[in-house]
């Protein structure tokens, strides 16, 4: 479980990502760089709609299949 979990989180970072370049520039990846956010409403709310569903996914994380550390880090993705 806690190989997917893993994958989830790195699928949800890099989504992220994608949504706010800018951001990650920030963060150091610079394959970024050339990139900027879109600041369309249509795309905010694409962004929102698809932060809930990443949520929702963390939430039917069963915490006790999961390590002592992803434990808190599902929280913090929650």
């Amino acid at each position: 479980m806690n190989d997917e979990f893993d994958a989830l989180v790195q699928k949800t970072f890099y989504t992220i990502m994608e949504f706010k370049p800018d951001f990650a520039t920030h963060l150091g990846l610079h394959e970024y760089d050339t990139k900027m956010p879109s600041p369309t409403r249509e795309t905010h709310l694409i962004f929102i709609e698809t932060l809930k569903d990443s949520i929702e996914q963390f939430q039917t994380v069963e915490e006790g299949y999961l390590s002592p550390d992803r434990c808190i880090d599902r929280g913090l993705m929650i």
